[in-house]
């Protein structure tokens, strides 16, 4: 591709991180998504650059980075709010990965209140293949609050939504039910998912299963 096609380039350079995070190669996969926004940027490619930023967010979540990865929300957040009147596309999945970073800190008051900003943005202002994260995040908060029932409809909402993503479902929402399951006391009915998963202490550690074993264990 050419220099001046900015906006393919940055897909072309998003999607080779997807597929590296995939791999497990989680620093190559920062590197590829971050030269992406860049690409977007460069073209003024605002939903675009909103999108794969909220990618290179989740991947530094899921690498322990919470405070770079807020940091990329942010920044994020102050690219769209250049653009009054404007809602762009990813803005609302922004708002869920600043909830999840929040829960991770023990937060849970502050990350119910970004969930609800993020739904306040409507439907199309998340990325279709995304909206079942706010399901998950906010199943965590009522599951933290003591309310499983509650939290147990939202994993339901979001498994009977998820749609097929190019990015790795590396926390499946069958794992976040096991947890809940384990934390009702209902060891056997999360055995029960681990079998039918065929996972065993024999299993050779996968990147992609690296949650389900936690789970597991």
């Amino acid at each position: 591709l050419p220099e001046e096609a900015s906006v393919w380039r940055g897909s072309a350079a998003a999607l080779l991180g997807i597929a590296q995070w995939i791999s497990g190669d989680l620093d190559a996969a920062s590197e590829s998504i971050a030269a992406g926004s860049v690409s977007m940027h460069k073209a003024g490619e605002i939903s675009g650059l909103i999108s794969t930023i909220y990618i290179l967010a989740a991947l530094k979540a899921a690498k322990g980075q919470l405070r770079e990865a807020e940091r990329e929300c942010r920044k994020a957040l102050d690219i769209a709010a250049e653009h009054k009147g404007i809602s762009f596309q990813g803005t609302a999945d922004i708002y869920v990965n600043l909830s999840a970073i929040s829960f991770r800190r023990g937060e849970l008051e502050q990350a119910e209140q970004q969930l609800n900003t993020s739904q306040a943005l409507g439907e199309h202002a998340a990325l279709p293949e995304s909206r079942h994260h706010w399901y998950i995040t906010m199943a965590q908060i009522r599951q933290a609050q003591g309310d499983f029932d509650e939290a147990l409809a939202l994993l339901d909402e979001a498994q009977d939504i998820q749609i097929e993503s190019p990015a790795p479902d590396v926390r499946p929402v069958a794992a976040w039910k096991a947890q809940l399951a384990i934390a009702r006391g209902q060891a056997d009915a999360a055995l029960d998912w681990a079998k039918k998963r065929g996972l065993s202490l024999d299993d050779e550690l996968s990147y992609l299963r690296e949650f389900e074993h936690l789970t597991f264990a």
